[in-house]
């Protein structure tokens, strides 16, 4: 997952899903979420204005919006709250997986919601890893801040980004500690140059 703080709000500005190193250069594939809006809108049951009202959205930290998915108590992957009672995550993180054995977790210490229906992208293509995001609607609402939605633009190659990650040593007396990183991003042009280098073609229409 990838976040921006413009203002007092923080924006989800990208799902990532491939990180690779090379010379000591991490490279993180993105989705970028406003460019899926209007599904998100679509499969949401709170109105786009609820998700994109600043006042309503988050002005915290990590710990409010930032969630990890376990699938019979096995980490999977993390995921962001959009609404009291909406994630979203990559696809690839949750397809296929039993909607029971999913589990909700804010800290490393126990569940706190459970998912009752999972929305994948419908043009998710699990090969190339394309139009690789998924909604978990949760059984109960969170007393939480929900993370802001961005707009199309500014596009994500012009703001600074952030990454955040659970750090693997805690204590009872700190259970949410966070890891952060600063990225830049790479143009869709560029990516897709890295990919065909690969041997895979990438659309970058749109």
């Amino acid at each position: 997952l990838l976040f921006l703080k413009h203002g007092e709000s923080w924006y989800l500005r990208g799902i990532t899903y491939s990180l690779t190193k090379e010379q000591s250069v991490f490279e993180i594939l993105l989705a970028d979420v406003a460019h899926y809006k209007s599904w998100i809108d679509k499969n949401a049951v709170v109105k786009s204005t609820d998700l994109l009202d600043v006042g309503k959205c988050s002005q915290t930290s990590y710990s409010q919006w930032m969630y990890q998915i376990k699938s019979n108590y096995q980490f999977q992957c993390y995921a962001s709250l959009i609404s009291p009672t909406l994630l979203v995550t990559t696809a690839s993180c949750v397809d296929g997986l039993p909607l029971e054995s999913l589990k909700i977790v804010n800290d490393h210490f126990g569940t706190i919601a459970t998912a009752s229906k999972i929305h994948i992208h419908p043009s998710f293509d699990s090969l190339h890893l394309s139009n690789n995001i998924a909604l978990i609607q949760l059984s109960q609402p969170l007393p939480k801040q929900p993370i802001c939605l961005p707009k199309a633009n500014p596009k994500p190659s012009q703001l600074p980004l952030q990454s955040a990650s659970w750090q693997s040593a805690y204590s009872r007396a700190n259970p949410v500690a966070f890891h952060v990183a600063n990225f830049t991003t790479t143009g869709v042009g560029g990516c897709a140059d890295r990919w065909r280098r690969e041997g895979a073609q990438v659309d970058t229409a749109g």
